[in-house]
């Protein structure tokens, strides 16, 4: 995961609490961006320039991309840092970002291809924060699992406690190397793994045992072939 200046993490606090910018004064300040030059000539007005931009809605994406387009080094590094602060405070937010357009402007070969990449880099993130959000899912009922299956191993009795005792413990034990594994990816794509669990029904009846436990199967299997499928997009 790349890391972030203290600079930027600050702009990004800052520019969650801004109001969005109106679009008139988006492209104003874009226009301001493009204007600076070496030895710090433009800075001062386009650090306010920047504060503006990194406070544009999701969808203003494509036109600060758009920005890019034949800007000289120094202007390309303060839209990328703004471009990167919209992102992560809408992802971070749990809001949306405008695929459809970002699509569209990556098969745009009118466009730079630093933009271009960068708006296939915004669609790579939202792709992996939707896989990170059903891995959760997933975790979840892995968590469930564990717990039920432990419950039912305590609980189960009569005859068919030395037979399903020991049915249920191993499935809680897979359960736990499960979520170990469902974790570890979560922290690989980096996210941050749930500490919520999944219903847990209780029983005494054996039958019900079963039944139970072939529900949070039938679920969790649904969940890791809607993970298979986010893969294969």
């Amino acid at each position: 995961m790349k890391r972030i200046s203290l600079a930027l993490a600050l702009g990004l606090a800052c520019a969650a609490a801004l109001p969005a910018v109106a679009a008139p004064r988006l492209a104003d300040s874009i226009k301001v961006i493009r204007a600076v030059g070496p030895e710090g000539l433009g800075n001062a007005q386009a650090s306010a320039a920047w504060k503006d931009i990194s406070s544009a809605k999701a969808s203003d994406l494509p036109a600060i991309l758009a920005g890019m387009d034949g800007a000289n080094e120094l202007a390309l590094n303060w839209l990328r840092a703004a471009v990167d602060s919209v992102a992560a405070r809408e992802l971070a937010a749990g809001r949306k970002l405008p695929v459809s357009a970002l699509e569209k402007f990556v098969n745009d070969t009118k466009h730079s291809s630093r933009a271009r990449y960068l708006a296939y880099d915004l669609i790579r993130r939202v792709d992996t924060a939707k896989m990170i959000e059903k891995l959760n899912e997933i975790l979840k009922w892995e968590y469930a699992g564990l717990v039920q299956y432990t419950q039912f191993s305590f609980l189960v009795q009569d005859v068919w406690r030395e037979v399903f005792s020991k049915f249920f413990r191993e499935n809680g034990e897979e359960a736990l190397d499960h979520a170990h594994l469902v974790g570890d990816k979560i922290v690989a794509l980096g996210g941050v793994p749930t500490v919520e669990r999944g219903e847990v029904k209780q029983s005494t009846d054996l039958k019900e045992m079963l039944e139970y436990s072939l529900e949070v199967e039938s679920l969790q299997v649904k969940l890791y072939t809607e993970a298979l499928e986010l893969c294969e997009d």
